[in-house]
């Protein structure tokens, strides 16, 4: 189904640079499918080996406390944010350097659309649209927190990389997933279909 983003012109950030720590976001429903713990357990694993980060968290759900107990204990420097408007989740992605995406499966994954728009750089999980975006930033298999805290490692020691990503991204999902290509699509669809 063709979704389009329309981001507010304040929601769109150009980054220059990054500085330390390194910033990452995960955003979603707190449910198992999400698999917000390997993203946690992936963090944890690159804080231990002295990558300097900060991890925020966007969503609420069923499994938000045993999430924030599982930061807590694994010492992941965590912010949780609940659940908050779009517009407000948007404003604070200029302050994200890396977004996460950990899911087991997505049908869209409209959150790291948002997050690219926005100029965030994004990796994630082989599911829903992420797969489709050229500059991601990476890519890991679900639930496999070695190969998050190496992604981790290495954005930390990459700035301009990352930047470069967002910048990428920002210029990708502008014309593949706007509101006026979402319309050329649906017509497309429904040229295909015939009358109804």
């Amino acid at each position: 189904m063709p979704l389009g983003v329309a981001l507010p012109q304040d929601a769109v950030t150009a980054r220059s640079h990054l500085k330390a720590p390194l910033r990452i976001a995960a955003i979603g429903s707190m449910v198992a499918i999400k698999g917000f713990d390997s993203l946690i357990e992936g963090c944890a694993k690159a804080h231990d080996q002295g990558v300097d980060l900060h991890l925020s968290m966007f969503g609420d759900g069923p499994l938000r406390t045993n999430l924030e107990k599982l930061a807590t204990a694994r010492n992941v420097p965590t912010k949780w944010f609940g659940h908050l408007p779009r517009r407000e989740v948007l404003r604070r992605l200029g302050e994200i350097d890396l977004v996460l995406q950990g899911s087991l499966w997505e049908s869209q994954g409209m959150a790291i659309v948002e997050a690219a728009w926005a100029g965030c750089a994004v990796a994630g999980t082989q599911v829903g649209t992420l797969d489709e975006l050229e500059h991601r930033y990476g890519e890991f298999a679900p639930m496999n927190t070695e190969q998050i805290a190496t992604l981790i490692e290495g954005a930390s020691l990459d700035p301009q990389g990352l930047i470069d990503s967002g910048r990428a991204l920002q210029l990708e999902v502008a014309k593949s997933h706007s509101m006026a290509k979402a319309l050329e699509q649906w017509e497309t669809v429904i040229a295909a279909a015939g009358s109804i």
